[in-house]
């Protein structure tokens, strides 16, 4: 058994040289995959450079984006603001406008009194609300005499700044008609109480020359009534 011999260990015998050559080929294969790992590693460095210097490059416009946005945002909330506080203003300006004559206005007058005066008119009238001219915030109502030397209300008309009593010379019962005439009527004087009105007529002016009185807001430019005397 010793002795005897067998081909398939001959076979499987390493000799120096193919044991030199087996070495040789895992050593090639390890340098080929450390040679694959530095490439791969390169290249990823690469792609890190690249990525941070791509996100510099952006960063200020991202940056400049932001600051712009933001200050649109300041810029609106401001025009905003203004706007709002500038109506506020408008808003309480008119309103003191149009109050303060109502606040400040005399004590109403004596219903009596108004009545004596009335008597001695020589024409009547009467205002009404359903005038073209007027709405709820514009409007006369009540009993109007008209003498030589006074003209009496009797009645109510909607509060507000600047009123004025006018003769004119043919009816009208809106803005419009009333500035197309406006510069031939006659003004008698200011209204300053709202439920009762006696006004001097001034010197001169004849009463007969018009046939129709009316009130008038000078502040606003606004018709508020009336009445056809004759």
């Amino acid at each position: 058994m010793c002795g005897s011999f067998d081909p398939y260990m001959i076979k499987n015998i390493v000799t120096p040289a193919k044991a030199g050559a087996h070495t040789d080929s895992k050593l090639d294969s390890r340098l080929r995959g450390n040679d694959d790992y530095i490439e791969m590693t390169k290249r990823t460095t690469v792609t890190r450079y690249l990525l941070i210097l791509w996100s510099l490059i952006n960063a200020p416009t991202s940056i400049s984006n932001e600051t712009t946005s933001l200050e649109r945002g300041q810029k609106m909330r401001w025009i905003f603001l203004s706007a709002t506080h500038a109506g506020m203003i408008a808003v309480g300006f008119a309103l003191g406008i149009y109050l303060l004559p109502i606040l400040t206005a005399p004590d109403s007058l004596d219903r009596d009194m108004l009545a004596a005066t009335a008597q001695n008119a020589e024409y009547k009238a009467t205002f009404t609300k359903d005038l073209a001219g007027s709405d709820f915030l514009h409007w006369g109502e009540g009993d109007v005499s008209i003498s030589f030397t006074k003209i009496v209300h009797q009645g109510k008309m909607a509060p507000g700044p600047n009123y004025k009593l006018y003769l004119v010379k043919e009816f009208v019962e809106d803005e419009a008609g009333f500035l197309a005439i406006k510069d031939q009527a006659q003004v008698i004087g200011d209204i300053k109480t709202f439920d009762g009105v006696v006004l001097d007529v001034p010197a001169g002016v004849d009463i007969n020359a018009y046939n129709t009185v009316l009130v008038w807001c000078e502040a606003f430019q606004e018709f508020i009534t009336a009445a056809k005397y004759r």
